[in-house]
């Protein structure tokens, strides 16, 4: 007998060794350590530049969406940068930098925006791209009676041309890309750097006032309050910022999906159509609320009530550690059961692990599922488990990705391959919505909900009869 479980204890030692080292070669594959910058201080401003630079390199080694070409096409590029730093301004070195990151074509590959703008200097007015145009939502005081202005135009450029010129410094898919369009736009020195306005300092802004047909040009400068670092989400919502004021102050309804903005998950009863509505802002833990515990309490209260409409809100879901939804996205279905149609909203920062989220149910449901709202902030082929690598003198933040993902088709790549997906390996066809949604300017300021809006339309005749 002694000799059976001696056997039994070397079996489960040598089991747990394989995964032990499994484990150990998939955070040595996936998260790479990242070479020290061992560089002296550097002498000068050239020096310095030189010194980034080159460690860009690394990055570019590292950050595996490149292909050959893309690859010797972003060296290429950083030899032409380094030779010509004298030539250049700092604004202009730093779209260098984030053009050979864009190179390589992927939405979790960037240099952080907020970095490009630090010290480059921004003017007094926050804004934010919506499908009807892009409107500034926060401006300091003596420029209150900007809030709600649309931007036209900069210096008499079409502002969609402006927009245009910053396009190869992202490699993002261009709905995720215009979300955060705005950090360039407000900040003269990067827009004189590509060539739409006359002065690093100063431009004129052509606005069209809300709530007016009347067109008005405005000369703004870089203010010497820097502006907080916000997200794309977080500018939407209430909060307290010393020295600047929110369109919200003056239209306070918020649509529904913000309306309890400061949770990262939201669970309820629709009772006007029987539905039950489940919003993630997050997948993963953030604080103290725990992602588990939510998707145990969504999973009891399916389980008790036959609800007549699932709706699943992913807009605010950036993402996070897939493994959290990746069950109970599956069970949806079931849970839900086979008649009840099931909503999945999305929109441009639906991105990373909300992403999987929204293709672990769509696989499961199938034609079950209706996809409404607009774009996805990334493909459904995309390169994520990232790290950071940042520039020892400009301190730019440049984000890698080194694992594969592909709901469309799975993924089957090895090893490029994220290995946990050949365990959660799902093809999802289409992850574009099914129902076209628009998340307009004019709908956010009256507190609309435009997609919600459409669900409850489309069955309140089903709840009355």
């Amino acid at each position: 007998m002694w000799k059976v479980t001696t056997l039994f204890v070397r079996i489960i030692i040598m089991l747990a060794v394989g995964l032990l080292g499994l484990e150990l070669a998939r955070q040595a594959y996936f998260y790479p350590t990242i070479p020290a910058a061992d560089y002296p201080p550097p002498a000068n401003r050239e020096e310095a530049w030189q010194q980034d630079l080159d460690y860009l390199q690394t990055y570019v080694a590292l950050n595996r969406p490149y292909t050959d070409e893309t690859r010797a096409e972003a060296l290429a590029l950083i030899n032409t940068h380094t030779t010509n730093i004298d030539n250049l301004s700092d604004a202009e070195l730093k779209l260098g930098i984030a053009r050979v990151v864009a190179i390589s074509q992927n939405g979790h590959s960037f240099a952080r925006i907020s970095d490009l703008t630090r010290s480059e200097g921004r003017i007094p007015l926050m804004g934010r791209m919506f499908d009807d145009g892009y409107t500034f939502l926060w401006a300091q005081r003596p420029y209150r009676h900007l809030l709600g202005a649309q931007l036209l135009a900069i210096d008499g450029h079409p502002i969609e041309e402006v927009i245009d010129a910053f396009r190869p410094y992202s490699g993002a898919k261009d709905s995720f890309f215009r979300q955060y369009v705005g950090w360039y736009l407000e900040t003269p020195s990067l827009v004189h750097a590509v060539g739409y306005a006359e002065n690093p300092r100063r431009y004129t802004l052509r606005v069209r006032p809300f709530g007016s047909q009347e067109l008005i040009e405005i000369a703004v400068s870089v203010s010497d309050t820097p502006p907080p670092v916000v997200s794309a989400q977080e500018i939407l919502t209430p909060m307290e910022m010393d020295g600047w004021e929110g369109v919200w102050s003056q239209r306070p309804l918020l649509p529904f999906f913000l309306q309890d903005w400061e949770a990262p998950f939201q669970a309820q009863a629709i009772d006007a159509i029987n539905g039950y509505y489940i919003r993630y802002g997050a997948n993963d833990d953030v604080g103290e609320h725990s992602i588990t515990a939510f998707n145990k309490t969504v999973a009891a209260e399916l389980a008790q009530h036959n609800y007549a409409v699932l709706i699943i809100d992913q807009r605010g879901n950036g993402g996070g550690d897939y493994t959290r939804t990746y069950d109970l996205m599956r069970r949806l279905p079931e849970l839900a059961g086979e008649q009840t149609p099931i909503y999945v909203i999305t929109g441009p920062l639906t991105f990373s692990a909300g992403i999987s989220s929204v293709a672990f149910l769509k696989a499961s449901g199938g034609e079950q599922v209706t996809i409404i709202g607009t774009e996805m902030g990334d493909h459904e082929r995309m390169w994520g488990e990232t790290s950071l690598l940042t520039l020892p003198n400009s301190q730019l933040d440049l984000q890698l990705a080194t694992g594969l993902h592909d709901y469309k088709n799975g993924c089957h790549q090895f090893p490029e391959c994220y290995w946990l997906d050949f365990f959660m390996n799902v093809s999802a066809a289409s992850l574009s919505p099914d129902i076209t949604i628009p998340f307009t300017f004019e709908a956010y300021v009256m507190g609309q909900d435009a997609a919600m809006n459409h669900i409850l339309e489309a069955h309140s005749s089903d709840s009355a009869r």
